[in-house]
């Protein structure tokens, strides 16, 4: 059960932001004048957004007016997501300079095309926050949701959703080579239909890397390891999307997909039909999420 449309938002005011590098360490400083930064996200935006739609993926764009700065506005899926049960849900985030990117005109059309509206943004208030697909890694088919936890994932808000939207919660922690927590669990897992790309290696919990392989197995999605070193090049930070043929395809950065392996690349091929590899160099690195994070999928 894959999406046939995204929304993307362009990176108008893209930049590196000081607020969430205090716990993404995926983001990198880029020897690069803020006005090169920007323009150089908005070229990779555009080149993005074009390979998607030769493809055979529709593309919804918003290009918003914001009142404040507003330079992680190009990772939407952290604030909303939609379901193919029909509901569309509001994250809390737990940046505040993030909250501003609910954008009046793009909650409008959301709320338009999705009746059932579920908002869990209140919880900002009590410092609990769920960061929508970046937190969530969730597989439609098989009714399971996948959480590692974070000062991003709350466990308890986690449950919540998993509840409502009657999804079975798989729940771990993962870390990076440094002890750190993986700040969203969409850099370290990514589903497909009959494959997933996960890194154990970040799981250091035996029950917990355990419960994971157990369910993607249970679930019948052939296992791609990939390595701390990969998930630091996004390799895991891909989404699996349907063209307007009904086929499978497979989008991650250029980056992510050179650091794949040979096999690890045969893997993926024999379940997509095509794979999209835009170069997301200044995106990933200045603000820290890949393919995957500027991709809201529309069911």
């Amino acid at each position: 059960m894959l999406a046939r449309k995204v929304l993307m938002i362009s990176p108008d005011d893209f930049g590196f932001n000081q607020d969430t590098a205090i716990d993404n360490f995926f983001q990198k400083n880029f020897p690069l004048t803020e006005k090169e930064i920007k323009s150089g996200a908005q070229a990779e935006f555009l080149t993005f957004k074009n390979l998607l739609e030769s493809a055979g993926i529709e593309v919804i764009r918003f290009s918003p007016k914001y009142s404040v700065p507003c330079p992680d506005a190009v990772f939407p899926n952290n604030w909303f997501s939609t379901h193919p049960t029909g509901e569309v849900i509001f994250y809390p985030m737990k940046s505040t300079s993030r909250r501003s990117e609910r954008h009046p005109a793009i909650i409008e059309y959301l709320t338009s095309h999705y009746k059932k509206v579920i908002d869990f943004s209140e919880n900002e208030k009590h410092d609990k926050f769920l960061e929508g697909t970046g937190s969530i890694v969730i597989s439609h088919k098989n009714k399971t949701a996948y959480a590692s936890l974070s000062q991003r994932t709350n466990e308890s808000l986690f449950y919540e959703w998993s509840s409502g939207m009657e999804h079975k919660p798989i729940v771990f922690h993962a870390e990076d080579e440094n002890g750190n927590p993986v700040y969203h669990t969409n850099v370290l897992l990514c589903i497909g239909e009959g494959f997933a790309i996960v890194c154990l290696e970040s799981l250091k919990n035996a029950h917990e890397r355990k419960l994971v392989v157990d369910s993607l197995t249970e679930n019948g999605n052939s296992r791609i390891e990939i390595s701390l070193s990969q998930m630091h090049n996004f390799c895991a930070n891909a989404l699996a999307l349907q063209n307007n043929k009904g086929e499978q395809v497979f989008v991650i950065s250029l980056r992510g997909w050179k650091a794949l392996n040979n096999k690890q690349q045969e893997q993926i091929r024999l379940f997509c039909s095509q794979i999209i590899t835009p170069e997301l160099n200044v995106i990933e690195t200045c603000g820290g999420g890949g393919a995957r994070c500027m991709l809201a999928e529309l069911f």
